[in-house]
């Protein structure tokens, strides 16, 4: 009876959706669509946890029988189709069990431009518990919704915990160049919500192939993406962010944070929120052994260039910045 009454709240919330009139590029997100993708999330986690309520400890069995059931109820409402409107459609639902005592759902809907996506995370401690729900409400701007979803799990660790890094792009109708968000929460024994270990935003480019790659441990995590540079004459470059996490939730950025020394004066510029931009030289050996690298750089147009130059020491593929100043080495 229960699970009913969700499903009919389902199908009422996507129809609701659907009698909403945008324009096809519209990024201006409707209040009452804001309110209506607010509840269809919640009733589809509500509908997942209600379903799971009386399913066996073994993952793989209780997510096929969930992804089954789930299917069949959705499909009745029409969920699946789409229509002529930007909103009330979602896709299909991905239901995985990436460990033995987890079940992750993936549930995706259409939006103007894009995708807003959501992740519930169901625990085996006594019953299927929820311990991770990671979505975004109340976004008023369709490049804030959770488009191009990732999220990858940890095995656990010695302690029975799991890490889980997710990422989402901004959606846009038009533009290769877009704002990234990553976040990592852990996810303990004892049935508690996960824990939030790490976040951070940058700007991303998408106009690459293999642009965005996370991998994730039980101790640690990586984010690599195609960001901006502070060479005018580089469209891109590849940023690397590797970081540990002890048994307290701390995390420590690992070495090395760049191949070469002009990424590293690159990457050494962004961590110290420097926002000269400009010409970066190739590098060159100084005669006591460190790297000079230049930076050509101009306040506006009009102005007369400005050459800083950077010398970076180099030790077994890491690097340090030693010094800057307006002289060359030689």
């Amino acid at each position: 009876m229960f699970a009913a009454a969700l499903l009919f709240d389902i199908g009422t919330t996507l129809n609701a959706l659907r009698g909403i009139d945008v324009a096809e590029e519209e990024a201006d997100v409707p209040p009452v669509a804001q309110l209506l993708l607010n509840n269809a999330k919640a009733e589809l986690r509500d509908l997942a946890a209600s379903i799971l309520r009386d399913e066996p400890p073994e993952a793989p069995l209780a997510a096929a029988d969930l992804r089954r059931v789930m299917r069949w109820r959705l499909a009745m409402q029409n969920a699946f189709e789409e229509c002529d409107s930007r909103y009330g459609t979602i896709y299909e639902p991905e239901i995985t069990a990436p460990a033995d005592d987890l079940i992750a759902v993936e549930v995706t809907f259409a939006i103007p431009c894009g995708s807003d996506s959501v992740l519930f995370l169901f625990r085996y401690e006594d019953g299927w518990r929820l311990v991770l729900d990671w979505e975004r409400n109340d976004f008023a701007r369709v490049q804030e919704a959770n488009g191009w979803f990732a999220w990858h799990v940890s095995m656990p660790d010695v302690h029975g915990s799991f890490l889980v890094v997710t990422s989402d792009i901004s959606t846009s109708c038009n533009s290769n160049w877009q704002w990234l968000r990553w976040r990592v929460d852990r996810v303990n024994r004892g049935g508690r919500q996960a824990e939030k270990i790490a976040e951070g935003e940058d700007q991303v480019y998408v106009g690459n192939d293999d642009f965005l790659e996370t991998e994730v441990t039980p101790n640690g995590f990586c984010v690599r993406y195609d960001t901006g540079s502070a060479d005018l004459g580089r469209l891109v470059r590849n940023r690397r962010l590797d970081y540990r996490v002890d048994g307290r939730g701390d995390i420590t950025r690992l070495e090395p944070v760049a191949s070469t020394p002009r990424d590293f004066l690159d990457e050494w510029l962004k961590e110290h929120n420097d926002e000269r931009r400009g010409e970066i030289d190739e590098p060159l050996r100084c005669d006591d052994g460190t790297w000079q690298v230049a930076l050509t750089s101009y306040e506006n147009d009009d102005a007369d260039e400005t050459i800083t130059y950077f010398f970076v020491a180099e030790e077994n593929g890491m690097f340090r910045m030693v010094a800057s100043r307006d002289k060359p080495c030689r």
